[in-house]
């Protein structure tokens, strides 16, 4: 839909003056209506009479210069210099039609190539298969005759691109069971996105080998492929420090009291020394 443009100079513009605040309301009314449906400036009497009853802001508009009557009703002075034309409305909108026909033809062709990486042996009606199902491997293991690569963080065996389809590949022949084509399409999106992405290749095999070891959803495999090219250092938390000291001291109270009740021995053992103030 066009705007009804108004200049900043309006407020003070001698014209506008003239014809008077209450005239300038049906001023842009009306201009929002023109540009509307498009009309070139041109206002029907009746539609006019609509929001002005008896007219006398029409004719205060017609005296400052602001209108102009003509047969059948008024016409915005001069329209085409400060308002876009009908001809000009119509282009923006063919060209906005072509960007969003093309923007949509882009996003089918993304997902065309996106489906294009799962490989021909997932889809149906192609007489190739992987056999029965069996009990899943640990990613980056080398099964019998199946050519992958040992290490989940190396480069794709026996030379092959270093393709989401090739990772892909890898992936659904270490799992026990088929996953569903929803499933292998959201993974086969997400690993071609990547590998667009500039993100190397051996960076994405390792994510991928780690999300496949923690059995997450298809969603999680971005954040899992970041979290293996930055790793962090466990946080050792207050909890599991105490704790990890209550078994040694426990290990040590058996230890010492072998043949007693070893809840007997903690109650007799004796009392820790006090803790210094900020020790």
């Amino acid at each position: 839909m066009p705007w009804f443009r108004v200049d900043d100079d309006l407020a003070f513009h001698p014209k506008a003056i003239a014809a008077g605040n209450a005239a300038l309301g049906l001023w842009v009314r009306a201009g929002a209506y023109a540009a509307q449906y498009l009309t070139e400036g041109f206002l029907p009497r009746g539609m006019v009479a609509g929001l002005d009853g008896n007219t006398k802001a029409a004719r205060a508009l017609v005296d400052a210069g602001l209108w102009v009557e003509v047969d059948g009703g008024y016409r915005f002075h001069p329209w085409e210099d400060r308002q876009p034309t009908k001809a000009q409305v119509e282009a923006d909108r063919a060209a906005a039609a072509e960007r969003q026909r093309r923007a949509r033809d882009k996003a089918r062709e993304s997902r065309r190539d996106a489906r294009s990486d799962v490989p021909r042996d997932s889809r149906r009606g192609n007489g190739v298969s992987h056999g029965p199902p069996g009990p899943a491997r640990p990613f980056g293991t080398k099964p019998a005759g199946a050519g992958l690569a040992a290490d989940p963080g190396g480069a794709p065996p026996g030379g092959q691109p270093e393709t989401a389809q090739v990772l892909l590949a890898e992936w659904i022949d270490h799992c026990g069971e088929r996953p569903p084509s929803r499933v292998v399409g959201q993974v086969a999106a997400q690993l071609g996105e990547m590998l667009t992405e500039g993100i190397p290749y051996a960076d994405v095999r390792a994510g991928l080998a780690a999300w496949h070891r923690k059995n997450l959803n298809p969603s999680a495999l971005a954040s899992v492929v970041h979290e293996t090219r930055t790793p962090r250092p466990p946080r050792v938390t207050t909890a599991r420090a105490e704790r990890d000291q209550l078994f040694a001291d426990w290990a040590a109270i058996t230890e010492k009291y072998p043949d007693g009740d070893p809840w007997t021995a903690l109650a007799l053992a004796p009392e820790p020394a006090p803790k210094e103030l900020g020790a």
